[in-house]
């Protein structure tokens, strides 16, 4: 399972969403697609959910899905956002 950390708030402001990091105070936007997977995520605690899921809910290509969420989901692991828990 995994989880978003809890020093990390997802907040949406119209058709934006934004991530404050509360430890240390910075805020980063998400565009809509990034959201979305963050959110599954949020939903499922399991990162294998993601990609089927959005197929389900975007006429978009399978690849390039898995290739958005690999690297939106490696760089939240190496920014620390993301923790792997039992």
């Amino acid at each position: 399972m995994t989880k978003i950390v809890p020093h990390l708030s997802l907040s949406k402001l119209d058709d934006e969403t934004v991530l404050l990091d509360s430890k240390t105070g910075r805020y980063y936007s998400l565009n809509p697609t990034a959201a979305r997977m963050l959110e599954i995520l949020a939903e499922t605690g399991n990162p294998e959910a993601v990609v089927p899921r959005m197929k389900a809910e975007y006429d978009t290509d399978a690849l390039r899905l898995h290739r958005d969420w690999e690297a939106l989901f490696r760089e939240f692991l190496d920014r620390g956002f993301l923790v792997q828990a039992d």
